[in-house]
């Protein structure tokens, strides 16, 4: 019995470890990464280190670093405007063509091609292993008719990165608490985005709020496709 016990904490120090390398690797997948810093991180030799991930993560190390690299390059050349020789140099793939390589066989197709795409498929991401601490969201898809919705629109740019978008947060709220300060009813929030034409690392978001229900003061109009939505609930209550 004591050593079943030894053996779960010691199981509960090494995924903590593995979850504290892998947090460092999304902050530094945009910068050099090598076995040696890994081992000198985690405080394990190169090669315990490489049975460890693999054994508790089922993949190994050299192979999750590089898919993430490549979903991370997926993210840019869907959202931004940098050039693909931007993105394969800034998350360290030894060329452009080698890059393209290794992007068609994770996504099937090439980068630029992924970029025209009239769709975003999501089948091939490779998802981060880090275990974030925030509450789970259900996601489930409804049709949703073509509707007229009634309200403002606002804009803003943000940095595509792996970053909590505080600000864009903050921004949102403002827009919410100020509709619902207004208006007893359901609130739509609908979004479009697009590269940025300001720089090539920002995405543009243009955000409608509003109601089915027409105001005086909310004169614009905005009509959604009809189409499969998922629809977030939020029930948010001011202090």
């Amino acid at each position: 019995m004591r050593y079943d016990k030894e053996l779960t904490e010691n199981e509960m120090i090494r995924q903590k470890i593995l979850q504290q390398l892998l947090e460092w690797i999304e902050c530094n997948l945009e910068h050099p990464i090598s076995i040696e810093d890994i081992a000198q991180k985690s405080g394990y030799s190169r090669r315990n280190i490489q049975l460890l991930f693999r054994n508790f993560m089922h993949v190994p190390l050299g192979e999750y670093i590089r898919k993430r690299r490549l979903c991370r390059a997926a993210i840019l050349v869907r959202l931004t405007a940098k050039s693909m020789l931007d993105i394969a140099l800034s998350l360290h793939f030894d060329s452009q063509q080698s890059f393209s390589r290794e992007f068609k066989k994770l996504f099937g197709c090439s980068p630029r091609e992924y970029r025209h795409r009239d769709y975003w498929d999501l089948a091939n991401i490779f998802p981060s292993f880090l275990i974030r601490q925030q509450q789970k969201t259900e996601c489930r898809l409804i049709n949703f008719p073509e509707t007229p919705i009634f309200g403002n629109s606002f804009k803003y740019d943000i940095e595509v990165s792996n970053k909590s978008p505080d600000e864009e947060v903050k921004l949102r709220r403002h827009h919410l608490a100020r509709c619902m300060k207004n208006f007893k009813t359901d609130i739509y929030f609908v979004s479009t985005f697009e590269p940025s034409t300001k720089s090539v690392d920002l995405l543009t978001v243009e955000t409608f709020a509003g109601t089915v229900c027409e105001y005086a003061d909310m004169p614009k109009e905005w009509t959604t496709t009809r189409g499969l939505y998922d629809p977030t609930h939020v029930i948010w209550t001011q202090a």
